[in-house]
């Protein structure tokens, strides 16, 4: 028997060694595994580094979304409150302005009156801020609405007492008691609308 690389046979020896003899390696021999290029991996990693950057990005995207909507529901309330407040102030300043021109009138002498220029000067300022003040309050309206045709009518209704008043010079029992029931009933349309315009609006909120 001859092994590759051993000079000399071992067949004279080859009982005595299988029973006695030691081998010895020395050098343990390097296996290489080819498996192939590593698709598992390369997917497996793009997979991770999509969704990674996909989570982050979606919730930043919801939250301007978010923001943007809290943004915008902000100025229209923003908005309509200071609608409501404007239709407020601008009927309350009318309804004043009547009321102190009738005090005005019934204050003064009739005599008095027709001798001064004043009462006339009074007259202008008055129809002035009163025409300045009714076109504001229709202005305001952004509709048709039943409440707002109401107050319309009753704001026509207390021009036509006015100009009874400015065509008497007299402040009658009859104009003040008229005057004041045109202006309570205007008080209590203008909260009916007030309180209309803010179920409307809320309700699409």
């Amino acid at each position: 028997m001859t092994w590759q690389g051993v000079p000399f046979p071992f067949g004279q020896y080859q009982t005595e060694l299988l029973e006695r003899g030691v081998l010895t390696v020395d050098k343990i021999p390097t296996i290489v595994v080819d498996s192939g290029f590593a698709w598992d991996t390369i997917i497996a990693t793009l997979l991770g580094s999509l969704i990674a950057g996909w989570i982050p990005g979606f919730i930043a995207l919801k939250s301007i979304r978010s923001n943007e909507r809290n943004t915008r529901i902000t100025i229209a309330i923003t908005h309509h409150q200071k609608r409501i407040d404007e239709i407020k102030s601008t009927a309350s300043e009318y309804m004043s302005n009547i009321l102190v021109f009738g005090v005005y009138v019934s204050a003064r002498n009739i005599d008095e009156i027709k001798e001064d220029n004043e009462y006339e000067e009074k007259m202008l300022e008055f129809l002035r801020k009163e025409n300045l003040l009714r076109n504001k309050f229709l202005l305001i309206f952004e509709n048709n609405s039943q409440e707002s045709q109401k107050m319309v009518l009753k704001l026509d209704s207390l021009i036509r007492l006015n100009g009874r008043l400015i065509q008497e010079r007299e402040l009658s029992k009859s104009i003040f008691d008229d005057i004041k029931s045109a202006t309570s009933d205007l008080l209590v349309l203008v909260k009916d609308y007030c309180y209309s315009e803010d179920s409307r609006f809320y309700s699409k909120v």
